[in-house]
Formats: C-alpha cells, structure tokens, sequence
C-alpha cells in the first residue's frame, strides 16, 4: 500500500484512506487532487511519453515561460529548492568567508544550501508574530563578511520582506530570497521570489503547486545571472560540452514539467482557498496563538500553524477525533547537529517548543474544516 510522506513524517494511506475517502483528516489529499486533475495529468503524462524526450525539452520550456509570466522574472526549473537555492549563491560567487544570514525556523535545506556553496550561515532570531527573521534581528548578525541576506518565506507568508529589502539596500548586501513556501504570494503587484537579486522556489508534492516527485525553480531578473544560472544547472554547460562554469545536475525534467504546467492554472484558485479556510480558522478557533492573517495575498497558506504550550496533549487530541496534525518544525536550525552553531535564539526556540500545524489545502470539505475547529475549541 501507498505511503506518502508529508513534511518530517509518514502518513501511510492504508490507515488513513478508505474506498477513495479517508478515516482521518489528512495533512493534504494528493488523491482528491489527482480526481480532480486527472484527465489533464494522463494527457500531460501520455505527451511526454510520446514525445521521447524527458531532459531539458518543450515542456520545461513552456513551463518556464508560463512561470515567467505569472511571476514577472525571468525562471529557471531545477531539481528542488535546495538546488535552487545553492545555484543563486554560486552564480553571486559566494564562497568560503562570506556570511549569508537566515532564518533558524526553516526547512534545514534552506540552511544546507549555504553550507554546500561554501559559504557561512549566520542565523537571525525570528519575529515574534511572523516567525521569521526581520531587519531588527538581522542588523546586530551583520560583519564585514556579510553579503547576503536570505530571509524565507515560512509557511506562505512575506510578512517582512519589504524592510529585509531597504535593509540589503542600505548596506549593499544581496537580497536572496527562500519562497520554496509561498510560490504566488504577493505584496502590492510583486511576487515572492522577484524582489530580492533572485529567488528559490520547490516543487516538493506538499507545495502550494507541487509536483509528482522532486522539482524546484529559480526566479531571476539580471540577464547576465540567468545565464549563467541555467548554466550552473546543466553541469556548466553553456552550450553543449562546453563547460564554463563547475556546475552540478539539477534540471526539471518533462515529465514534471508537464505536470506542473496543468497545476499552475489552478494555483491562484486554490491560494484562494487557503486564504479563506486561513480566515475560517483565524475566525472560529478559540484558546491559541494562530498567525498574522493577511488576505491580500501576501500570506498564501502553504502551511497553517498554531501554537500552544499543551501542544502534545492537543495533537494527541486531535488525533483521538482522526485529525491529523505535524510539527514544522521541532528543531530550529542552530540547535540541528549537522553544524556547531553555539549560539542562542530565544524567540526560535520558544516557537519550535509550541508550534504545530493543522490540515491546510484546498480541498478540505467544509465538514472537515468544522470537525477541527470543533475538536480544537473542545479541548
């Protein structure tokens, strides 16, 4: 039987989907999605078959260009938002010495992506309300080493991004953006990832647009970085076997690709409905911190988090109604063992002791919505 996994854990289908519904209210419904698509993905899908080209091909493309046109920036697919990420810091010629600031409260990829370009992570404590990294924390963590700053995103929402951006203005630093979240967030008319120097994008199956595997994207306005970034993700190439730069392999592939380009007509639609479930929840749910609610479009609901200091007690509740519920995440960066940060971050800390996350996608029945709301206040 089927396991999908889901953020840090393993949901397994056979205990939680019965006969195309499901026994507990899931994270998120990979299988509504495909009822709903599914005529479009097997077209997607039997086009790429035979078509005989998988790498590098018309749909990546395409993809591309729609992406392009949706986000105002020229794009790059690649392999995952890690890849992403790590390419935006070597095409900057970031390296060993150079200090790149970020966010403890992340997926540790974001983090990885500075250590694999060579370069240092340096991490800010996260904002009170929006829980991540703000000018005021990021200012006493500049040094003369510093070049780039690179805030996320975290579970959809740029609550902070426009004082991150006069900031990196201010002191000459590069604006990186980690938007693995938040693909279609908005602030006024500009999207997430198009208002730093550049800006990553994931395709992991959870995202907002997510695909059938692993897949991620670069968002980029400097003509002279976007070649060299397309480069960077097809082992250097600039054109072929002449290696210019010391790439890696990190390339969209077709078949995803194609997938996307179906879910990408979808994507404003269901940011739509996240934003109104987020308001349903933020209107109904009593005794918890929940989060700054935005319905301007600047928060887009990858993720919906609470926080409580019972929070063991509450998931376990919650899973006792068949609701199901995940940590994002339970360790902050600098407490991760991969790397000695030997530093403190209070606000961090504090949140990943409390945090816990609900079910957030866009096809949540409205009796599903009300069975978490009840189980929630009824704790």
């Amino acid at each position: 039987h089927l396991k999908i996994k889901q953020g840090n854990d393993i949901l397994d289908s056979s205990n939680n989907f019965n006969n195309g519904g499901y026994t507990m209210i899931p994270m998120t419904d990979f299988a509504a999605e495909y009822r709903e698509l599914a005529s479009e993905l097997d077209e997607a899908y039997r086009r790429v078959m035979s078509s005989g080209w998988y790498i590098l091909g018309r749909e990546l493309e395409a993809f591309e260009k729609e992406c392009s046109d949706f986000l105002g920036a020229k794009t790059i697919g690649t392999g995952n938002g890690h890849d992403a990420l790590l390419i935006i810091i070597k095409a900057l010629g970031l390296g060993p010495g150079d200090e790149i600031i970020t966010s403890p409260n992340t997926a540790y990829p974001t983090i990885l992506s500075i250590i694999n370009a060579g370069a240092v992570p340096v991490l800010a404590d996260i904002d009170e309300k929006n829980h991540s990294i703000s000018a005021q924390s990021v200012i006493p963590k500049i040094t003369p080493a510093t070049k780039a700053v690179m805030p996320v995103h975290i579970y959809g929402n740029m609550q902070n991004i426009t004082e991150i951006e006069s900031l990196c203005r201010e002191r000459k630093l590069f604006l990186i953006e980690d938007a693995c979240q938040a693909f279609g967030a908005k602030i006024e008319k500009r999207r997430a990832g198009t208002i730093g120097v550049a800006g990553a994008f994931s395709f992991y199956p959870t995202k907002n647009i997510g695909c059938y595997g692993d897949g991620g994207m670069i968002a980029v306005n400097d003509q002279q970085l976007y070649e060299k970034m397309k480069a960077l993700r097809d082992y250097g190439q600039t054109k072929k076997y002449h290696h210019d730069y010391p790439g890696i392999n990190s390339r969209l592939d077709e078949m995803q690709a194609a997938f996307l380009r179906v879910k990408l007509k979808y994507l404003e639609k269901n940011n739509k409905i996240r934003i109104e479930t987020a308001r349903c929840y933020n209107e109904k749910i009593r005794s918890f911190i929940k989060p700054v609610f935005n319905d301007n479009g600047s928060h887009v609901y990858h993720l919906y988090v609470l926080m409580s200091d019972k929070r063991e007690a509450v998931m376990q509740s919650l899973k006792s109604r068949g609701i199901s519920s995940l940590i994002h995440y339970p360790l902050p960066g600098h407490q991760q063992k991969a790397v000695n940060f030997n530093c403190r971050l209070p606000q961090a800390e504090q949140f990943s002791k409390e945090c816990f996350s609900i079910p957030m996608h866009p096809y949540l029945k409205e009796d599903d919505i009300k069975k978490t709301i009840d189980a929630l206040n009824g704790i």
